[in-house]
This record gives C-alpha cells, sequence and structure tokens, in this order.
C-alpha cells in the first residue's frame, strides 16, 4: 500500500545493480523469481519486469501433470512474452512416484507437447516427490541439502539447460538494462521484442561462450 500510495520508492535499477553485484567473477548466475510470474506487478516489478531488465531469460518451474501443467505453463509464458521475455523451457516439480500422474508416466507426454506445440522451448525434466526430502527447506542440514542437489541431477537435464542458457542470444547481449529514458535514443538492447541486432551479435555471443568453455551439443 505505501508503494502504490508513492510513500516508498521502487527502483528497477537498484534491483539490477543487486544482481550485477552477485554475478561478479561467476561464470553462471541464477536468478530465483519468488512466487508466480505476476507477483510484484502492485509495485510495477513483476518477475517477468526483473528478468526483462536483468536480461534474463527464463525457465519456468511448475507443478507436475499433464494438462494442468500444461495450462499453467502457457499461462505463465503470457506474461513473460509480453514482456519480451524469452521461456527457456520448464521443470515439473513434485510429481508422484505411482499412480495415474507419476513422474516416469507424465514424462513423455509433456516432452511431446513441447515438440509438437512450442518448439523453442524444452522440457528439462519431471521431479519425482520423494519422502526423504519433505521438509529440506526447513532442515537446511548439509546432507539434506547434498540429497535435494543428487535427486535433481537425477532428474533434470541440467547440460541442455545451461547449453541453451548459455547460446541464448537475449542472455549474451552486453547489455539489456532498462534505464529510464527517451524511446528516441533506445538502441535496440531494451525490450526483448525489438528485431535487429540480435543475428548481428550471434556470432560474438557464441564465441564468448566458447571461449568461456561451453561446447554446443550435437545430439
Amino acid at each position: 500500500r505505501a508503494v502504490i500510495a508513492g510513500e516508498i520508492d521502487v527502483d528497477v535499477d537498484d534491483v539490477v545493480d543487486a544482481v550485477d553485484v552477485a554475478c561478479q567473477g561467476k561464470r553462471f548466475c541464477v536468478i530465483d523469481g519468488v512466487g508466480f510470474p505476476g507477483v510484484g506487478s502492485c509495485v510495477g516489478l513483476s518477475n517477468a519486469d526483473v528478468a526483462r531488465a536483468c536480461g534474463a531469460p527464463v525457465v519456468l518451474v511448475g507443478k507436475a501433470g499433464v494438462g494442468s501443467a500444461i495450462d499453467t505453463h502457457c499461462l505463465d509464458c503470457a506474461l513473460f512474452e509480453r514482456a519480451g521475455v524469452p521461456v527457456l523451457g520448464a521443470i515439473f516439480n513434485l510429481a508422484p512416484t505411482d499412480g495415474f500422474y507419476a513422474a516416469e508416466k507424465i514424462r513423455q507426454p509433456l516432452e511431446t507437447f513441447f515438440a509438437r506445440s512450442r518448439p523453442r522451448e524444452t522440457c528439462y525434466g519431471v521431479v519425482p516427490s520423494v519422502d526423504r526430502l519433505v521438509g529440506a527447506r526447513e532442515k537446511a542440514d548439509a546432507t539434506t541439502a547434498d540429497a535435494a542437489v543428487a535427486h535433481l541431477m537425477a532428474n533434470v537435464d541440467f547440460r541442455a539447460l545451461v547449453e541453451d542458457t548459455v547460446f541464448d542470444v537475449y542472455n549474451r547481449r552486453p547489455s539489456r538494462r532498462v534505464r529510464r529514458r527517451p524511446s528516441s535514443q533506445n538502441d535496440g538492447r531494451g525490450g526483448g521484442t525489438g528485431g535487429g541486432g540480435a543475428a548481428e551479435v550471434r556470432s560474438a555471443i557464441e564465441a564468448r561462450a566458447r571461449e568461456s568453455g561451453a561446447v554446443r551439443s550435437t545430439s
């Protein structure tokens, strides 16, 4: 209410600056969103707004299923697409280990849907729910953390995810900061919906990625 009333100022540049600091000295940085895509819209800083300002492509993490999971994914994508932010794909979490919607039974339908209907995106994995990780967030001990990482690595194609991120033209452009400046001064780097520029820098982007040790999969 205070932000809406104008009593507290919220500046997206502060968010971008914080992300820049967190990224210093790192080859890869994950920006964790908050809640669902529209969270923060009430103060003009939805997850889509933050992703656009930071120049970060998005991977959506949703609840597992088939029809409902796909419907929710498409709805969530709409907000990012409207902001000009590319969605690389999705990870479906907390799938049952047995029953009609068991992880092993829904993986293929999800992958088939993405291949047919959203070919520019990837289903990176379906993560089953396991009893030993229930309450893992609250435990936050080293053993539980190691178990959670191992579980994710076994069920998510992180190699494909990292490769898609590294070679994504949007993500590797020199700068996508959204600054308050007149539209006449727009240099084509903001907004994510613009044309020219992306193709022109692709070769330079891929060269930088290769210099960083990235290797494009041929499989």
